[in-house]
Formats: structure tokens, sequence, C-alpha cells
């Protein structure tokens, strides 16, 4: 279990970043499904976790668990093709719980869902 400290600093910092009360951010629930955080707002929030928490997300796709800045991205399509990507919406749902958990081991875990 991530220590209280620990999990208080993650708290803070996706309030910070994202401007959701801190209350409101609970094991269960996703900052891009409940709240809509998206694009590069998304990745800015790993971003942060990653130099405040020192690990590695280099590897990590943000668009797979935040999706594309915005309704309509026309470069959405161009990266989807380049990466040679279905064209889809289907964001994996990233959880607060998923963000502990790579948090207290050091280094990204896939979410459960």
């Amino acid at each position: 279990m991530l220590e209280d400290q620990k999990s208080e600093k993650l708290i803070q910092l996706i309030s910070d970043c994202t401007g959701i009360e801190s209350a409101l951010l609970v094991d269960n629930c996703s900052v891009c499904h409940d709240f809509g955080v998206a694009g590069d707002d998304g990745f800015e929030l790993l971003e942060a976790i990653s130099n405040e928490f020192e690990i590695d997300m280099s590897h990590v796709d943000s668009w797979r668990y935040f999706g594309p800045e915005g309704a309509y991205n026309p470069f959405y399509h161009l990266y989807c093709f380049v990466r040679g990507k279905k064209l889809d919406h289907n964001i994996v749902r990233l959880e607060i719980s998923d963000l502990k958990s790579t948090v207290e081991a050091g280094i990204w875990q896939e979410p459960n869902g």
C-alpha cells in the first residue's frame, strides 16, 4: 500500500495539474473519463508525476489514456495513420489507483481495467 505521505503528495499533484478538487480524487475515478482531462493536459499530468516521483514514463503513450486534445484533432488522425493504429476513441481507463500503483512500484504499471 502506498504510504500516506506519497499518496497525499500524488493527489495534491494531480489536483494542482488538473484543477480538480483533491477530495474528489478517489481511487476508482479516472481524470479523463470522470473529469474530462484530455490530450496535452493528460500528457502534462503524466510528465509531472514522472518528474516528481522520478519514474521513467518516456515509453508511455499518453494518447492511449487521454486521447487527443479537444473533440476533433486532425493530428490525431495523422498520428494513427503514421503509427499504424486503428482510428478510434477507445481510451483506456486510467484510475487514481493505477497512478498510485505506479508511484509505489517506481515504474510504470499498466492499468488493470
